[in-house]
């Protein structure tokens, strides 16, 4: 199905919405998947559809939360939150395939890629994952996914690889100081009461089984919630209710209700990137150096280039009159450039001839 003739009144806004474009637009080939449920696969390729669309936005630099409405193919309601200075000029369905659970389809999309929205962007800001908790154990005795938390962290570490592009999770064991900290509690995993084929009884019966989990993110030295958000879902669970199931089995992840657990962790790493896309980052001084330069705690895990520019903002904690320590930053125009670059840290100088004099360790560099 080719669009390029059609395009609804959503995306002519959708492209002259945006101030800026570029040169040249770029093609984008993806693909959506929707679970079929009762046999609607006409509504399951809608969701497709708008899941295919979202994946190539996303994948042009776009962050886009939410996607309400396609009709016969097409977008027909102007629903979409996109925060983008990129544009999308036409697309056109590749092919689609559908299974008993499953509507898959691939569509081609034409969009010219984004400009910078904030210079954070240059800067990638790096978490590592506190906790997985399991809120209800006793939902888990159903497949005995007890160990569920250990594999889903593990859905969550190549989920981060595929889909981050202003995050990077960290290995606490090798780098405990990650700039935040990601809480996972996995709230419920019940099987629906009511069967979904009930009225077959000449079949087995068959449940779907909710996943909802709510994700918090900190700063690594506050519990200031800077993100808090609860993804849910359902989908159709094939296994047998007796049966103990194999976490490590291509055969979960990759059956319906593996796929929603999947899905709501990419939706999570989505959102925890949006947040942190123009969060600013600060480099701790480590040491002060000869000739006017300092070492500081970023390298080039967290984006850091040759030739960046930072600026020194003084630490000047103090103690209140209950003896409590609060935080207090002092900006400054004073501008580092980063001379050498490191796994995990820089060296940078000052700009210009000015003296470093008051320059000390525990201070900052920020990019804004």
């Amino acid at each position: 199905m080719n669009c390029r003739s059609s395009l609804m009144p959503a995306l002519l806004v959708l492209l002259f919405s945006f101030v800026s474009y570029s040169a040249s637009a770029e093609w984008y080939e993806t693909t959506g998947e929707a679970i079929i449920y009762d046999g609607d696969k006409e509504t399951a390729r809608e969701k497709a559809i708008r899941d295919a669309f979202k994946q190539a936005l996303l994948l042009a630099g776009a962050s886009v939360t939410s996607l309400q409405e396609v009709t016969n193919g097409l977008l027909t309601q102007d629903t979409l939150e996109v925060r983008s200075f990129g544009s999308v000029r036409d697309f056109q369905v590749l092919h689609e395939t559908y299974s008993e659970d499953l509507y898959q389809i691939t569509i081609q999309t034409d969009i010219f890629p984004e400009e910078r929205l904030c210079r954070s962007q240059e800067f990638k800001k790096t978490v590592s994952i506190e906790s997985i908790h399991l809120a209800n154990r006793e939902q888990a005795r159903v497949g005995n996914l007890f160990s569920l938390p250990k594999y889903l962290g593990n859905a969550i570490t190549e989920q981060f690889r595929q889909f981050a592009k202003y995050a990077v999770l960290l290995n606490p064991k090798h780098y405990p100081a990650a700039s935040y900290r990601l809480r996972f509690t996995i709230d419920d995993i019940s099987l629906d009461k009511e069967e979904t084929n009930k009225w077959y009884i000449w079949q087995d019966k068959k449940y779907d089984r909710f996943f909802r989990m709510t994700v918090s993110m900190m700063p690594h030295d506050s519990e200031e919630v800077i993100f808090n958000q609860q993804f849910s879902g359902r989908a159709p669970w094939t296994q047998d209710i007796y049966s103990n199931i194999d976490l490590r089995s291509g055969a979960f992840w990759n059956s319906a209700y593996g796929r929603e657990i999947t899905r709501s962790v990419e939706n999570t790493i989505r959102g925890v990137d949006d947040v942190l896309m123009c969060q600013s980052i600060r480099g701790t001084v480590l040491k002060v150096l000869a000739n006017n330069r300092v070492s500081i705690d970023l390298g080039s895990i967290h984006g850091v280039n040759k030739g960046q520019l930072l600026y020194l903002m003084h630490n000047a904690d103090f103690i209140d009159h209950e003896g409590k320590k609060l935080p207090r930053h002092i900006t400054t125009n004073k501008e580092f450039e980063i001379e050498q670059v490191y796994t995990n840290t820089a060296i940078a100088r000052t700009v210009g001839s000015k003296f470093l004099g008051n320059v000390q360790v525990g201070d900052y560099l920020v990019d804004q």
